[in-house]
């Protein structure tokens, strides 16, 4: 099977191309290569205000990545990442797929690992070395939802999985958990999580009336620290904002994400050359942000000529795609998640062997050769380098990422 251990982090790995190995614990190295403790925060512009006590419960809703009109992109967050409700509320978070599959999960495995994280120093944050063994073992503790190695999504974290508290965290990753279906949030469990959530999805956060004020924080397990949900819960008598203020700070923080990775975007299209084509981008000033556009969308080229993709993040260059293959997990008959092979293995050319070494320094370079522009072509899932190909027929060729859906090209051929 193709698929790469580095898929555990997608994104987090080499989002700049680059080999980035800066304290190796799952989610901790953002989309350009920097390291970050959570996504920041904005702070409401409105002061809180109090539903009337008639009004009951409240119901809020936070947005699982992101999406903007001025380009293509996955953002590694929670909108609004930080959040205060009262006992009895329920928190919605819906899923804006961007292709990179996230979670919403909770728990005292997950409050143990965000700790240990914290205590990192900025120098450790920044070491190449193996991280500290409490911090290792605190996120061993809670399983990813890809795999280390070849083989499929891991049953126990890709699926709905709730645990009561103090009870242990399955381990068998071929399995789904006992209890999928989640009671209110007490703020006590294990593990309680949602499992990935496709495009539109939802995930019910109904908080119980008897939890204990307190804050409690959620983690996606594929990008693990990159991206912290973070709620408080207060008494009742305690002023929060509105469910109207909530939305309108998750858009405030949207728009500053994509307000500061428009430069990095405008300036990719500036420097485009032909025969060429940067395939993703990312930015310093915002690494909870990773481009998801061909740069240029649309390139040209004379028949035998050879075109150089850039890959900056986790990406194919796929051309003629079956439907089966335009996904990367799929719920199979058993009604779990599974990762879809043919998404992510080259096709249509017999990709070189590893080379000896490969991983201790940039990614090298895939030369898919020549292709007549028949049939299902692909580069097969990447991590950064360059893939090379020569299309011998005249024509104009759509070609798409496997990994995210919205991230389109086309190459004429003359």
């Amino acid at each position: 099977m193709f698929v790469s251990s580095a898929l555990v982090l997608l994104v987090a790995a080499c989002g700049s191309g680059d080999d980035n190995s800066a304290v190796t614990v799952a989610g901790q190295t953002t989309s350009d290569g920097s390291t970050t403790e959570s996504s920041p925060t904005t702070e409401p512009t409105t002061a809180p205000t109090t539903a009337p006590p008639t009004a009951g419960p409240m119901e809020y809703t936070v947005l699982v990545d992101g999406r903007v009109d001025e380009f293509n992109g996955a953002f590694f967050a929670y909108f609004p990442d930080t959040i205060t409700v009262h006992p009895g509320d329920t928190i919605i978070y819906k899923s804006v797929f961007s292709g990179e599959p996230h979670s919403v999960t909770f728990g005292s495995v997950v409050e143990t690992a965000i700790a240990e994280f914290e205590k990192l120093t900025p120098e450790q944050l920044q070491s190449e070395g193996p991280p500290p063994p409490e911090l290792e073992a605190a996120f061993a503790a809670i399983p990813a939802m890809l795999p280390e190695g070849p083989g499929d999504a891991n049953q126990n974290s890709v699926n709905p999985c709730f645990v009561g508290e103090g009870e242990p965290v399955p381990t068998d990753v071929t399995s789904q958990c006992p209890v999928t279906e989640p009671s209110p949030f007490t703020g006590t469990e294990t593990f309680y999580n949602s499992g990935f959530l496709p495009d539109g999805e939802i995930f019910r956060l109904e908080i119980a009336e008897d939890i204990a004020p307190g804050t409690y924080r959620a983690l996606c397990t594929l990008h693990f620290t990159e991206m912290i949900s973070e709620v408080t819960v207060v008494p009742a008598d305690e002023p929060v904002l509105t469910p109207d203020e909530v939305a309108a700070l998750a858009q405030e923080q949207l728009d500053e994400f994509a307000d500061q990775m428009l430069p990095a975007v405008e300036g990719a299209k500036a420097a485009a050359t032909p025969g060429n084509v940067l395939a993703g981008l990312g930015s310093e000033d915002v690494p909870q942000v990773l481009g998801v556009d061909f740069i240029p969308a649309d390139s040209t080229a004379t028949a035998g000529e050879t075109v150089t993709w850039s890959i900056i993040g986790p990406h194919t260059v796929s051309f003629n795609p079956p439907e089966s293959a335009r996904t990367v997990l799929v719920k199979g008959e058993d009604d779990g998640y599974h990762l879809v092979e043919e998404a992510l293995a080259p096709a249509g050319f017999e990709p070189p062997p590893p080379s000896e070494g490969e991983g201790e320094g940039p990614p090298p370079p895939v030369d898919g050769g020549t292709w007549d522009g028949t049939g299902f072509f692909s580069s097969g899932l990447m991590f950064g380098g360059d893939f090379t190909l020569a299309i011998t027929t005249p024509g104009t060729y759509d070609y798409i990422c496997l990994i995210h859906p919205e991230m389109q090209g086309t190459v004429t051929i003359e």
